[in-house]
């Protein structure tokens, strides 16, 4: 189910009708949101466990990532709309371009914030408040 809430003053393109490249997905982030609204503006802002979970098939390319200082995960929102160019964040009152906010509803993959790796197993990492498995 896409989310197809818009807040007053968005505004929504039409998307293209095909896609210009195909993405394999390594995995799933779960978390306790469930929807737009009670996503923080920062995952740091709340104390909330959030799990990425690594297709086993995977699991051989984290090999030496304990060595990794930060890592960068991009990642799509399953529910989240993509054609949005013009949003209306909770925390400011006028609207802005996808591009210049860090929502998660855009027509490409959103940028987690970046991360030290910490207790490396065979499947995956863990950090507070983002656990990798």
């Amino acid at each position: 189910m896409i989310d197809t809430d818009i807040r007053p003053g968005e505004i929504a393109v039409t998307l293209p009708g095909e896609f210009d490249a195909g993405v394999y997905f390594i995995g799933r982030i779960r978390t306790p949101w469930t929807n737009r609204v009670e996503c923080p503006k920062n995952a740091r802002g709340s104390d909330a466990i959030c799990t990425i979970e690594l297709d086993p098939r995977y699991a051989t390319g984290l090999a030496g990532v304990s060595a990794c200082t930060h890592l960068i995960v991009l990642y799509f929102m399953d529910r989240a709309r993509r054609d949005l160019m013009m949003q209306a964040p909770r925390h400011h009152s006028d609207l802005r371009g996808t591009f210049s906010v860090r929502s998660p509803v855009r027509p490409c993959p959103s940028p987690a914030n970046s991360e030290a790796p910490s207790r490396p197993s065979a499947a995956g990492f863990g950090r507070s408040g983002l656990k990798f498995e």
